[in-house]
């Protein structure tokens, strides 16, 4: 899986050096925080970074960087990091994985033979 690298992350939070504190932001800070958020694609990074620009006072703290992140990657739904791979290679958003109704699991444990077990409380029994 590819990683924001610190090039990406300091062109994406460049903004943000305009809030106060941002004069403290050490080579040992800006390390720190690509420990953190290089897990997380530039897609999220940039919409977090643009929130915060527009709010902030000063210098976020990882926390809330995180707390954001995690907030926009819920926002993209199960499915996020395939989503933001796709758009990143030029493919068509594919969207948010839609849940099952009652109706389509119903009618999926119809059409799969001993399916009603797998999902029941008694299908673990012979695993104890």
């Amino acid at each position: 899986m590819a990683r924001t690298s610190k090039q990406q992350l300091a062109q994406i939070l460049a903004p943000l050096t305009v809030l106060h504190g941002a004069d403290r932001m050490t080579e040992g800070h800006w390390n720190a925080y690509h420990a953190v958020l290089g897990e997380y694609y530039p897609h999220e990074l940039k919409a977090v970074a643009k929130k915060l620009f527009t709010t902030s006072e000063y210098w976020p703290t990882p926390k809330k960087l995180l707390d954001l992140l995690r907030r926009e990657r819920q926002i993209l739904g199960s499915n996020a990091l395939d989503r933001v791979q796709a758009v990143a290679a030029g493919l068509p958003d594919p969207g948010p994985v839609r849940e099952l109704t009652d109706a389509e699991r119903l009618a999926i444990l119809e059409a799969v033979p001993g399916a009603k077990q797998i999902g029941s409380a008694k299908g673990s029994e012979g695993r104890r």
